[in-house]
């Protein structure tokens, strides 16, 4: 009994998508201290949840991260004729708007809220 372990509970944070860009991570990083890449403020990363392959995109404001997941959807599409199910990020201002709510709706993509 003295050399057992507890067994670490798995929760469904825990459990790593088995198909590529069935889950999609993303999250938005900046603002920078100079500007860099094209005038770019910030940046927004999208990672498959499966490969843990990642794609990173200079922006110049926050309000382009809806164009820029619209890029990505389409690019999934067409490079890897993927289609993604399940979008998670947190409550950033930039993925709970209208726009990007309507963009998901239409896409019939599934917006997972990760708690903090």
């Amino acid at each position: 009994m003295s050399k057992s372990t507890k067994q670490k509970l798995t929760s469904l944070t825990d459990i790593r998508s088995d198909t590529p860009f069935e889950l999609i991570h993303s999250d938005l990083g900046g603002k920078f201290s100079k500007t860099c890449f094209g005038k770019s403020n910030y940046y927004v990363t999208f990672i498959d949840d499966c490969t843990r392959y990642a794609w990173i995109y200079p922006i110049h404001d926050k309000s382009d991260t809806v164009t820029v997941f619209t890029r990505f959807i389409y690019a999934r599409y067409t490079q890897d004729n993927a289609i993604i199910k399940r979008f998670r990020t947190e409550n950033g201002g930039e993925y709970i708007n209208p726009t990007m709510l309507t963009l998901l709706d239409k896409q019939d993509i599934v917006h997972d809220l990760a708690r903090a």
